[in-house]
């Protein structure tokens, strides 16, 4: 079970011609009712349309890319992350959809943080986190 409350953050996507977010403004409020602090990266949803006003309105902090990496306990990406982008933290857990063919795996990375990927080709569920204690 996650430790609670949680600090989700959702960098910009950096990737050329990719537009997507990794989070909606109604997936932060239903985090954010759950006792989470949400970071969100000035930006993130402009290339799908969702202006930083409606992350703020639902319940996100926005703040720089620095500030979602560093504070981050749980990181949000449609694409994995581009190298010139720094590595996380090795207590940071990364979400983020793989379009290459990984398989199963626990590898470490450079950060030394482990990672376990998996291409899926169903959706995540939209359930909220949870606490354990509640």
């Amino acid at each position: 079970m996650l430790e609670c409350p949680r600090v989700i953050g959702v960098p910009r996507e950096v990737k050329e011609e990719e537009n997507r977010v990794a989070l909606t403004p109604s997936g932060v409020g239903a985090l954010v009712a759950h006792g989470h602090a949400v970071l969100i990266e000035h930006g993130a949803g402009t290339g799908s349309r969702l202006p930083d006003a409606r992350y703020r309105d639902a319940g996100a902090t926005l703040t720089d890319a620095a500030t979602v990496w560093a504070r981050a306990d749980l990181v949000l990406k449609v694409k994995e992350p581009q190298p010139r982008v720094r590595a996380p933290r090795p207590d940071v857990i990364l979400f983020t959809y793989s379009t290459r063919a990984i398989p199963t795996s626990r590898a470490p990375s450079s950060s030394g943080a482990s990672a376990r990927s998996r291409t899926r080709r169903s959706s995540p569920t939209t359930a909220p986190f949870r606490c354990s204690h509640r």
